[in-house]
C-alpha cells in the first residue's frame, strides 16, 4: 500500500493540523482505506533520540501523533583547544583579546562571541585595567583595541 496523496493544512484559529491521505490496494489481499477527514483532529510531533519514525493514533478521541527521528543528536562538538593565554587570563577574556584586531564595541563582541553584553563588559574592564586594551569614544560608541603589550601577548601565544 502506498499514499497517493496527501496535503497538510492549518488552522490558526483553532491551531489544529488537518491530514488527507488516500491510499490504495497494490494487491489482492490488501483492504481498500477510504480517504478521511481530519480537520477536528489533533496531531502532535515528537522527536525521539532513538528509532525510526511513527504514526500513532486514538480513534474514539481523534488523537494523532507522529514521531520522527530528531537530528544532530550524539554530534560531539569538537574540544577547545587550551591555549597559554586562556590558561593565564581565561577562555572568555581571551578569545576577546583576539577579537580585537580593530577598534570594536562591545555590542559587536557580545554579538560575536554570544557572551551576554555585561559579561563583556567586565572582561574587558579588566583587560583595560592590566594595560591589554584601550578604549576611545567615538560618537555614540565606546570602542576598545588591543595596546602593544596586548598584541604581544596574542602573537607570542603562537610562537
Amino acid at each position: 500500500m502506498g499514499p497517493e496523496s496527501s496535503s497538510f493544512v492549518t488552522s490558526k484559529e483553532r491551531r489544529t493540523v488537518a491530514i488527507v491521505v488516500s491510499v490504495t490496494a497494490s494487491d489482492a489481499t490488501a483492504h481498500d482505506v477510504p480517504p478521511k477527514d481530519l480537520a477536528e483532529a489533533s496531531l502532535a510531533f515528537h522527536p525521539v533520540q532513538q528509532g525510526r519514525g511513527l504514526v500513532l493514533w486514538d480513534l474514539p478521541a481523534h488523537r494523532f501523533a507522529i514521531t520522527y527521528p530528531a537530528t544532530g543528536t550524539g554530534i560531539v562538538e569538537p574540544a577547545h583547544v587550551t591555549t597559554g593565554l586562556d590558561r593565564l587570563v581565561g577562555g572568555n577574556r581571551a578569545g576577546l583579546l583576539r577579537l580585537l584586531v580593530a577598534p570594536t564595541s562591545p555590542t559587536q563582541l557580545a554579538a560575536r562571541t554570544g557572551l551576554p553584553l555585561g559579561s563583556v563588559g567586565n572582561h574587558l574592564a579588566v583587560l583595560r585595567g592590566t594595560g591589554l586594551v584601550v578604549r576611545r569614544r567615538s560618537g555614540r560608541e565606546v570602542l576598545y583595541w588591543r595596546t602593544p603589550l596586548g598584541d604581544d601577548l596574542v602573537h607570542g601565544e603562537r610562537a
